[in-house]
């Protein structure tokens, strides 16, 4: 495992941030197959990376036919991304997301209860996959039967090429297979449109005009993506930290509405998505590096929330840290229109985890997997003991 995917790679962010804050990288992998990129560490430089659309473009990964995420709502900028983000954003309303806190906690509850007896669970299988996998589903009107299928595609999205069975054809066949999928279910909905979230993509229109086939394909992958693995990885990443700090685990029990800021430490400490891509403009001096037209920069989201400057005591976990300028999200126009959503969902599983179990550690012997993906943290194994309450 490199130090970019130990479970602990906070030691080489610093070290970076001070020794090669801005460097080029020959071998990095982006995951369409470009090796050779620019690797920035520092919380400033990563904020104008995020923040400035004209000179660092999303528009960097090839339009790839057959790829619809190549021409998503994260691979665009204005106008374009403008357009596409008015559309969504009316998906993502507070009063929509707030209506599903009731079934998120039932949701929640069932599968607590069904490992309450054992006092013990893999909780990455049994809690933390399901209950994102569950919700978006849901809120996108695909059938129950077909939940794990979707899992496994996001995952598959996020894997580096080397990491995927097939390499690079094997990531795009992910794409290709949930094109035909989706393309099936959005006839489906034409002819019969309901309330739900590929229903209301079909019906939307700003300005007199309708998202494209191509268009509705790739909204219902990009929302697969970021409605499963972000969440997933900010639950299962708590737990983990939880399990480091018994004494906060004993503090969210006696004080659940303490749970949202730590929910928003989590985000900082172990940022669910790591880094994020981006393309020069033109050329542009960063950190006393210049960085030409037509050169991929990876910014690391992970390393600017550990960013001393910013964070005093960056590798102390503190719930109550002053978190507003974390950038866990994402920064600027591409902020994560489904940030409110997967803050819900971490609210409403915590509560229900802390109280109904208490001092929950580690399964003794059990080694913890990281998800070999860079772009993402999220754990592939997380067995856990804890006492009913």
């Amino acid at each position: 495992m490199s130090l970019i995917t130990a479970l602990h790679p906070f030691p080489f962010y610093y070290e970076m941030q001070k020794e090669r804050p801005v460097y080029f990288d020959p071998e990095y992998t982006l995951n369409w197959g470009h090796k050779g990129v620019w690797q920035v560490f520092q919380y400033q430089d990563v904020k104008r990376i995020l923040s400035d659309y004209e000179t660092f473009s999303s528009e960097g990964a090839p339009k790839v036919e057959g790829s619809p995420l190549s021409i998503g709502i994260t691979q665009t900028d204005p106008p374009r991304h403008t357009f596409l983000r008015k559309i969504i954003s009316k998906a993502f309303l507070p009063s929509v997301v707030k209506k599903l806190e009731p079934w998120i906690r039932q949701q929640s509850e069932e599968l607590l209860d069904q490992a309450l007896a054992a006092g013990e669970m893999e909780f990455m299988e049994e809690f933390a996959i399901p209950i994102p996998v569950r919700v978006i589903t849901r809120l996108m009107g695909i059938p129950n039967q077909d939940y794990m299928q979707v899992y496994e595609w996001a995952n598959l999205i996020i894997q580096n090429p080397a990491e995927v069975e097939g390499g690079v054809e094997g990531f795009f066949r992910a794409q290709q297979e949930q094109t035909v999928f989706f393309k099936t279910l959005i006839e489906e909905r034409k002819q019969n449109l309901q309330d739900d979230l590929i229903s209301h993509l079909i019906r939307a229109e700003v300005d007199g005009e309708k998202l494209g086939e191509d268009d509705l394909v790739s909204f219902c992958m990009v929302l697969l993506l970021a409605g499963n693995e972000t969440t997933t990885n900010l639950l299962g990443n708590a737990v983990f930290t939880f399990t480091e700090h018994p004494e906060i685990q004993e503090h969210l029990i006696q004080n659940p509405e303490d749970i949202p800021k730590a929910i928003e430490e989590v985000l900082r400490y172990r940022s669910p998505v790591q880094n994020l891509f981006r393309v020069a403009t033109k050329d542009v001096e960063i950190g006393g590096q210049t960085i030409k037209k037509g050169d991929y920069v990876v910014a690391w989201l992970g390393s600017a929330n550990h960013d001393s400057t910013v964070f005093p005591d960056p590798d102390k976990f503190d719930i109550h840290r002053e978190n507003h300028k974390a950038i866990s999200f994402g920064h600027g126009i591409h902020y994560c229109v489904g940030a409110p959503l997967a803050r819900l969902e971490a609210k409403v599983a915590l509560e229900v985890l802390f109280s109904k179990v208490k001092e929950i550690q580690l399964k003794p012997g059990a080694a913890i997997r990281r998800n070999p993906s860079t772009m993402m943290y999220g754990l592939l194994n997380l067995p856990i003991v804890f006492q009913s309450q």
